[in-house]
């Protein structure tokens, strides 16, 4: 499903809100997945968020799995402009632990403008388990 402001908010504080942060042409959508009587995800999704020159945030989310491994995370995709990169990244807490991911979509020719230096298809996690 997908839930798009309205064009005059009126009184609604949370409306106004949600529009001067997420932009006026934000939508949110939302999916749910059932697997089993006893497994089910749920995840909403906002529309790009241009956070500044050159940086979007694309889409952002958050996330809600109840079964096996009951969690609840937030995700999220950077692209960054100049130089022109991509970043996709989850933090999740549940009843397993802390997790915290990124990844690298694609090579950074000439990193940092170095000639020979390339980084490409980067992942760094870390999983702090109680």
């Amino acid at each position: 499903a997908i839930f798009n402001f309205p064009a005059d908010c009126g009184s609604d504080l949370l409306c106004k809100f949600a529009k001067t942060a997420l932009g006026s042409n934000a939508d949110i959508r939302l999916r749910a997945t059932i697997t089993s009587a006893k497994q089910f995800a749920i995840s909403a999704a906002l529309a790009d968020i241009t956070l500044g020159s050159g940086l979007v945030l694309s889409p952002a989310g958050l996330e809600i799995m109840v079964g096996s491994e009951t969690s609840i995370g937030i995700t999220a995709s950077l692209s960054l402009s100049n130089p022109v990169l991509q970043f996709q990244g989850a933090v999740r807490v549940g009843l397993q632990g802390l997790e915290l991911s990124m990844t690298m979509v694609g090579v950074w020719e000439r990193a940092f403008g170095i000639a020979y230096l390339a980084f490409g298809n980067a992942i760094i996690s870390m999983n702090v388990i109680p």
